[in-house]
């Protein structure tokens, strides 16, 4: 067995490895939270609203080739069409 298979070891032998300075320097502030929580809702407000105007420019966009392509069909002989498929004559 591996030394990382073995299973020996505890949760509390590798927190006792850490010293308690280092923990209690790792932990957040309030202030920090709360700046990290302002920063993130502000954040998923900006990208909401990206997702928004992408998504009404893509339709705008949609709407006016489809349209576009619907106003312009050709009413002429497609020359890459099968023979008798578009007859009119049953």
């Amino acid at each position: 067995m591996t030394a990382h298979a073995d299973t020996a070891h505890s949760a509390q032998d590798h927190a006792a490895a850490v010293p308690v300075a280092v923990l209690d320097g790792l932990r957040f502030e309030k202030s920090e939270l709360s700046e990290f929580s302002a920063a993130d809702r502000t954040a998923g407000e900006h990208v909401g609203i990206m997702l928004a105007i992408i998504f009404c420019v893509s339709l705008v966009l949609f709407v006016g080739v489809a349209t576009w392509m619907m106003s312009n069909q050709s009413e002429g002989h497609d020359p890459h069409a099968i023979a008798g498929a578009n007859d009119e004559h049953h």
